[in-house]
């Protein structure tokens, strides 16, 4: 063993070092994936010392040799600069470790000696196990697979293949794309509540239930250990194979793989019938008819190390072949659906944009019509909205009724609503669904137009919901406007003038401002009755009682109708004798805060609008000397 640790010196006195970086020690058994070990040596500084490699997989090995040690059959590589100083030491490591007797635990202590620790490469397998591994290559590490060795140890790694024939049809799929064999990625397919885990180049398997990542990364304990003893036996957590129908996966393992224009596409077959049947806990959805999954992944450019990929499935329910996608994850999409299982729904055109770039989104849920839209509230527990206040406004007037709370992220300018910022999305949301969170309860204002008011009948039943303001302007008449007021059917004042706001609260930061009237903090209960550009100079505005029903009438004598708009939209003609009514509403709008009501209220008037900014005067008086 001495000679064999001892040959680093001779290969290094061979004096052909010109350009040489790394030097790699492996058995003569030990498969190498040459372009991943390139890349993956390629992120090390050799001028440094540097001893890469891994442990073994068994724990009573690394008891019996070191925990801390390089294993040669999985391969092990030392820098050009830690080479040139052990030449000088090797024979004097050697006479002091005289009782080692295997060349990676004496390599392992004279670098040790020099002060120079392993790092650890995930990629580097002894595979000191036996049996069956298929249950760990279909479960690899997010990490390049660099080697693998003990191949006479265990079974052939493909079915119906003699251990030469496995390694040769494992190498074809490293012909096509290197950086992608045994990658381990994820998908679903959500009509079916199946799970695909496409370990390329080698299996595909496909469990009829919904498993998270953390459970399909832990490999399946088909194999046996190297050497018996007590639990635990191995450096990585395994799962038991089950014969639950919704825990045991379909096997399939590589066929061909061909390229084709830009992708490389891979298919896997299926290795025998999983005779059991369909896993009845998610409504009956058998994979049995399944015999093939193609896979394509890129064709172009490597897969980026340590990278997950994500994955669209193609499957119609019967059929023999499901197709698999490889594609980069979008951002944030792994943390919604897989880590937080959130089911998510956007509007009905915004489905359609995102199924137009990716089959991946059919997952994302909808509505059909308004009907559906009127219960969104038994379905929705939380909205989260991506925008202005404007896209706040328009997100609480699809609910009716009940309002979820609405998580308002910032992507506008200016927004008194808005307190979080899209970039933190991940925490912000961490944060609400941890709970407890503040609210800020926004009332809204509760609208029904009469036509003829002498008949005093709604146009509608079903009233205009509005969270900011209705605002009665004159429109494009160059006439003043003229409007009779009532609070709770007492006269309160004719306005004549460009218009009249009744504003909430919350909208009090809104028109209601620019037209002179106060701010005023959201949850404070009541209506803002603030006129445009009154005819009167001693016009001011004023705020309302909560439980005051608001009547706006254009009177029969007057020179022109008015137009009224609800939160900017739904503009509507108001002829003489129609009127306005508006009240509070009975279901306020809660919206989450990112500290609390009135720390979120503060600073947005002081960021979007500079409150009282001014500068600070010079002291004037007299100073104490």
């Amino acid at each position: 063993m001495a000679r064999i640790y001892r040959s680093i010196l001779d290969t290094f006195r061979l004096g052909e070092n010109k350009d040489v970086r790394w030097y790699v020690i492996a058995d003569d058994d030990t498969l190498f994936f040459v372009d991943n070990l390139v890349e993956v040596l390629g992120k090390y500084d050799h001028s440094k010392y540097q001893y890469i490699g891994t442990n073994s997989e068994s724990i009573k090995s690394n008891y019996d040799f070191s925990f801390e040690m390089g294993y040669g059959g999985a391969g092990y590589a030392l820098s050009y600069a830690l080479v040139e100083e052990l030449v000088s030491k090797i024979d004097g490591c050697i006479e002091r470790y005289p009782y080692l007797w295997v060349s990676d635990q004496l390599s392992y202590s004279c670098s040790a000696d020099l002060g120079v620790d392993l790092t650890v490469e995930k990629g580097f397998h002894q595979i000191d196990l036996r049996g069956d591994i298929s249950g760990l290559l279909s479960s690899h590490l997010n990490s390049p697979l660099l080697t693998l060795h003990h191949f006479d140890e265990v079974e052939p790694i493909f079915p119906s293949k003699d251990r030469s024939e496995s390694v040769k049809h494992l190498m074809k799929a490293a012909k096509f794309d290197q950086s992608r064999v045994l990658q381990q990625t994820i998908c679903y397919h959500r009509q079916s509540n199946w799970t695909f885990s496409i370990s390329w180049g080698y299996s595909a398997h496909v469990y009829e239930s919904i498993f998270p990542r953390s459970i399909l990364r832990r490999p399946l304990e088909t194999f046996m250990p190297w050497k018996k003893g007590r639990p635990p036996l191995f450096m990585f957590n395994p799962r038991w194979p089950s014969s639950d129908p919704c825990e045991a996966p379909h096997m399939f393992f590589l066929e061909n793989v061909d390229q084709s224009s830009d992708r490389v596409v891979s298919v896997y077959t299926r290795k025998s019938a999983r005779d059991m049947g369909a896993c009845s806990l998610n409504g009956n959805h058998s994979a049995d008819p399944i015999s093939r999954i193609q896979v394509s992944s890129p064709a172009i450019g490597r897969k980026e190390a340590g990278r997950i990929e994500c994955c669209d499935v193609e499957y119609e329910s019967g059929k023999e072949v499901a197709r698999v996608k490889l594609r980069a994850c979008m951002k944030g999409e792994i943390w919604l659906r897989e880590q937080r299982k959130l089911n998510i729904y956007v509007e009905p055109r915004v489905k359609v944009e995102l199924l137009t770039e990716s089959s991946y989104f059919n997952f994302v849920q909808t509505w059909k019509d308004d009907k559906e839209m009127l219960l969104l509230h038994t379905k929705v527990d939380l909205v989260v909205t991506l925008g202005g206040d404007g896209t706040v406004l328009w997100s609480a007037s699809m609910f009716k009724g009940p309002v979820p709370p609405i998580v308002p992220f910032s992507l506008g300018s200016l927004g008194f609503m808005t307190p979080f910022h899209s970039e933190h999305y991940r925490d912000c949301l961490d944060s609400v669904l941890r709970g407890p969170i503040s609210i800020t309860l926004r009332n809204r204002l509760q609208c029904h137009v009469i036509r003829d008011a002498a008949k005093n009948e709604y146009e509608t039943d079903e009233p205009i919901l509005v969270l900011n303001e209705v605002t009665i302007d004159r429109g494009i008449s160059s006439y003043l406007t003229n409007l009779e007021c009532y609070c709770d059917d007492a006269f309160v004042t004719c306005v004549q003038g460009d218009g009249l706001i009744l504003s909430t609260t919350s909208g009090s930061t809104a028109y209601s401002l620019a037209a002179g009237g106060s701010m005023v903090h959201p949850q404070v209960p009541g209506i803002l009755f603030t006129p445009i550009c009154p005819h009167s100079l001693s016009f001011r505005p004023l705020i309302l009682p909560e439980h005051v029903t608001v009547r706006v009438q254009v009177p029969f004598n007057s020179r022109s109708p008015a137009w009224a708009s609800f939160d900017g939209k739904d503009r509507k003609q108001l002829a003489p004798g129609d009127a306005l009514v508006c009240s509070m509403a009975p279901w306020p709008v809660p919206t989450a805060c990112s500290v609390d009501s009135t720390d979120d209220f503060f600073r947005s008037i002081h960021d979007g609008l500079h409150w009282n900014l001014r500068k600070t005067q010079s002291f004037d008086g007299p100073r104490d000397l």
